[in-house]
């Protein structure tokens, strides 16, 4: 039944994809770079896409993105242009796939991703890209990806745990939307949160805190907020302030 009703909204949302890109084409000064094998065992689910600015100077601040779809589906093309609009504030995106549940467990998850950040932290300099200016973004299962991968890097034990080895990077900034933060309490769920890595410590920061009704006042996570107002600019100029 599950894989039944999964397969339906893939199939829903390839047609809505396909209607978004002709409505919206992709931005004529940005290099896309698609289906690029981050594990090189020549999965699908092991691509990710690579978009830098045509017309740069010096090294690119990074960026890593993870799409949402709550683990049973989705796929890194429901980023498409929030990626190339982030490249055109000067960043170099790597847009990750990755496996999908039931097929595939969350550690495995996290251990193929946390395999294809190192992978591609260890060439990023072919790209231009600055290895001591690493971000992360996330939607969903997406964000929620973010936080245990952030965790992990900076906590062995937690690595240990899901049987993950670390990559070297270090991870300055995340910006995460309508993820899953927390697993066994609730959580006031805001629409767009902003965590700043700074040494062993970590800071939320809440960018955009709209007033709006809540039914229950509390809401249990995942919870998927229906409208997000962002309430400041996010570019590689002022991310590199941080």
């Amino acid at each position: 039944m599950i894989a039944q009703q999964t397969a339906k909204k893939a199939k829903l949302l390839d047609k809505f994809l396909e209607k978004h890109e002709a409505q919206y084409p992709f931005p004529e000064d940005i290099e896309l770079i698609q289906d690029v094998d981050y594990m090189g065992d020549g999965k699908p689910c092991h691509f990710m896409d690579i978009y830098r600015p045509k017309s740069y100077k010096g090294k690119l601040p990074v960026m890593f993105n993870l799409h949402g779809g709550g683990f049973l589906l989705g796929k890194k093309e429901e980023g498409h242009l929030f990626c190339a609009e982030m490249s055109r504030k000067g960043f170099l995106v790597f847009s990750l796939e990755y496996p999908l549940a039931p097929e595939t467990l969350f550690p495995q998850i996290l251990k193929d991703l946390m395999t294809g950040m190192e992978n591609t932290w260890s060439s990023i300099e072919s790209y231009d890209g600055d290895r001591t200016r690493i971000y992360m973004t996330g939607t969903s299962a997406g964000a929620s990806l973010c936080i245990y991968l952030a965790a992990m890097l900076e906590s062995l034990e937690l690595a240990e745990a899901f049987h993950v080895i670390p990559a070297e990077l270090k991870i300055r900034a995340m910006g995460l939307v309508s993820g899953m933060y927390y697993t066994t309490k609730p959580d006031f769920f805001f629409h767009l949160m902003f965590m700043e890595s700074s040494g062993k410590r970590v800071h939320f920061i809440h960018i955009s805190i709209p007033k709006m009704k809540r039914s229950s006042g509390i809401c249990r996570p995942p919870f998927w907020l229906q409208r997000m107002v962002i309430c400041c600019e996010i570019t590689a100029d002022n991310m590199q302030k941080q």
